[in-house]
């Protein structure tokens, strides 16, 4: 786990006395944690006793597999995993913040934390030594945050990492605003995710030449500099999920 550093003094007007706002029902929180694209979850420490889970929380946990809830309480599927997040719960106790990477069993690279020393080892005599390492299991990033008790029970705030350097729905606002096509949108996109011109130009079937001339055409629409200048623009974009459906936002407290 990576401790990260102590946040500064609290603010008053933050604080659990203050809590709930008047006019803000507790529906209305927990539809506003669901038009964030980042999962966020509430849980008890240290037991990680689920408290409330946003719908991008639930969306992250069902693809990766990494993360889940089992008997009410939230835990990693790994075991090793799960042994780091509840250091990190722990420590939350004494507003300690950290960072939790979960990569799941046989994920780790060998010796590293979460993993046995052996797990990635090749036999000698089964594989051949040209035989390519295992591919690893894209880990899962977990930022574990303190927050005010609640009724007297501590309790953390758990932040789930991107899982990709840009987001379709985000990159898409951003085309719309500054007036972008589709082609110049793909291509923008693309690029935010780090890949080459050369190779959009393979992907989308085209030459070189125009996804240069897509380039510029972002650029100057956008009135950035250069293509550096814009993928910094977007990756700076507030994370919003996607529009919610009926029946997907859950008051807090009722998980």
């Amino acid at each position: 786990m990576l401790e990260l550093p102590a946040r500064g003094a609290p603010n008053p007007a933050a604080s659990g006395s203050h809590l709930p706002l008047p006019g803000v029902s507790a529906a209305a929180l927990a539809a506003a944690l669901d038009e964030v694209g980042q999962g966020l979850l509430i849980v008890d420490v240290p037991g990680g006793r689920l408290r409330h889970a946003n719908r991008q929380a639930l969306t992250e946990c069902s693809c990766h597999g990494l993360l889940g809830v089992e008997d009410g309480l939230v835990r990693a599927t790994d075991a090793a995993d799960q042994r780091l997040l509840q250091q990190a719960l722990a420590a939350s106790l004494q507003g300690r913040r950290g960072l939790v990477s979960l990569r799941g069993g046989g994920g780790h690279p060998a010796g590293a934390p979460g993993g046995s020393a052996a797990a990635n080892l090749p036999d000698p005599a089964s594989e051949a030594a040209s035989t390519p390492p295992p591919r690893r299991t894209p880990s899962l990033v977990l930022a574990v945050v303190p927050l005010q008790p609640a009724a007297g029970v501590p309790q953390a705030l758990i932040v789930f990492g991107r899982r990709q350097m840009a987001d379709t729905l985000a990159v898409g606002y951003f085309a719309r605003l500054n007036g972008l096509t589709p082609t110049e949108e793909s291509v923008l996109l693309a690029l935010c995710r780090g890949a080459k011109p050369t190779e959009i130009a393979v992907a989308q079937g085209v030459a070189i030449s125009t996804v240069r001339t897509h380039v510029n055409a972002i650029r100057l629409k956008t009135g950035a500099g250069s293509i550096r200048e814009v993928t910094q623009q977007v990756a700076m974009l507030p994370p919003l999920a996607p529009a919610l459906r009926d029946g997907m936002a859950t008051p807090l407290g009722e998980r």
